[in-house]
C-alpha cells in the first residue's frame, strides 16, 4: 500500500488526523508522519495531500541515511539482548513457510509471512518487549471498548440461539452478556472471611 499523502513511498504506519471535523486514519510513511509530528497543530491543512495539496518527500539520501540508522538502533537492541548477530558459520535459520533467513527479516525490516513469527520467536520476543513493554499485544481498543464490542457479538449470538429454540444456548450468552455487563466481581470486603466469626 502507497502512501496516502505522497502517493510515492511504501505506507509503515498509521497516522490519526482530524479532516473536517471527524478523525481519520491515514497509511503514511514514515517520511509522511514524521513531517506531520513536526507541523503545529494550528498550521496543520484541513484535507490530506490526496485531496489537492502537494507534500514533498524526503530527499533519498536522508531517507537513506534514517533506514541506515534504524538499523544500528534495531541491531544493538539485539545486541543488547545477547542475541547474536549472525549465526557462527552461516547457518541461518528459514521460515519453513517461506524460505526467508533471519538476517533477510533483519534487512528488510519486516517478515516473510505469519509463521515467520514463530520461527524466529526467540530473536522477535527479547525485541518485541524491549520496544513495546509488554510480552502480547492487547489492541488498540480501550477495554470499555472490547467489552462493547464483545456484548455486540454475544447479541448477535443470543438472537441467532433464539431463533433456532436454543434456549439453553440463549440462557449462557445471557450470563455471559451480564457478567460483561457487571465487571468483575468486588473483592470481599475487608479480606476476612466472616464465617470464622
Amino acid at each position: 500500500m502507497k502512501c496516502e499523502l505522497c502517493k510515492e513511498a511504501d505506507a509503515q504506519t498509521v497516522l490519526f488526523k482530524e479532516i473536517g471535523g471527524k478523525k481519520k486514519e491515514l497509511y503514511v510513511c514514515r517520511c509522511c508522519a514524521d513531517a506531520e509530528k513536526k507541523q503545529p497543530h494550528a498550521a496543520k491543512p484541513e484535507t490530506p495531500a490526496a485531496e489537492g495539496e502537494q507534500v514533498k518527500p524526503m530527499p533519498p539520501e536522508a531517507v537513506e541515511k534514517l533506514n541506515a540508522l534504524m538499523n544500528v538502533i534495531v541491531n544493538a537492541a539485539v545486541e543488547l539482548k545477547g542475541l547474536p548477530m549472525k549465526q557462527p558459520g552461516g547457518n541461518q535459520e528459514t521460515c519453513p513457510h517461506c524460505g526467508i533467513t533471519r538476517d533477510e527479516c533483519r534487512k528488510n525490516e519486516e517478515l516473510g509471512c505469519p509463521a515467520c513469527y514463530q520461527t524466529f520467536a526467540r530473536y522477535l520476543q527479547p525485541v518485541i518487549k524491549d520496544l513495546q513493554q509488554a510480552d502480547t499485544h492487547v489492541g488498540r481498543a480501550p477495554a470499555k471498548e472490547a467489552a462493547k464490542f464483545k456484548k455486540s457479538i454475544l447479541r448477535a449470538r443470543l438472537k441467532e440461539a433464539i431463533a433456532h429454540q436454543d434456549y439453553d444456548l440463549a440462557a449462557r450468552i445471557l450470563r455471559e452478556i451480564d457478567a460483561i455487563m457487571l465487571g468483575p466481581p468486588p473483592p470481599p470486603a475487608g479480606g476476612k472471611d466472616s464465617s470464622n466469626g
